[in-house]
């Protein structure tokens, strides 16, 4: 099994690392807190580990290009950019506002009128909500999958197209 977090001879991915957080945050009463936090943020710290490891491992067998990466280091609250990710659940944009899970409505400084018409009218769709933290303000960026036509190609200078070869 090609995984991530290594305990007790065992390497575990993503998905079982989701599994063994949701069996220890029922046993113990200490992490009654964890309902107050969407499960997004922590499926998708699972996967970003299990990805980090991944490359690790493929950087050290030498199938990943670029330079040798190293082990992914613990990154400290507040010492970095503070970031987490939505990517399950109710994520709209209206006007000057943006509705995201468990945060709610949320006022914008920018307008999101032009993606929330692209949304109503079906051209385009939120995959992910990133919200991060810089400077002391926080920022949300969506990540989204448009639909475009596309123009043909048109010949350009030196070029024939391809009934003028006819």
């Amino acid at each position: 099994m090609q995984g991530t977090v290594r305990s007790r001879g065992k390497w575990y991915g993503a998905a079982d690392l989701h599994k063994l957080w949701n069996v220890q945050k029922k046993a113990d009463p200490g992490l009654a807190w964890w309902e107050q936090n969407s499960k997004c943020a922590y499926q998708e710290a699972f996967r970003d580990l299990d990805r980090a490891l991944r490359d690790f491992i493929k950087s050290r067998k030498g199938q990943r290009k670029g330079h040798k990466l190293g082990f992914p280091k613990f990154k400290k609250r507040g010492r970095c950019r503070d970031s987490f990710r939505f990517s399950t659940g109710t994520m709209r944009c209206a006007g000057t506002t943006v509705t995201l899970p468990r945060l709610g409505t949320i006022r914008t400084h920018e307008s999101t009128r032009k993606l929330a018409r692209r949304l109503e009218a079906g051209s385009a769709r939120i995959l992910s909500a990133t919200v991060s933290r810089y400077a002391q303000r926080w920022f949300v960026s969506f990540t989204v999958e448009v639909e475009r036509n596309a123009p043909e190609p048109h010949a350009g200078r030196g070029r024939r197209s391809a009934s003028t070869w006819a």
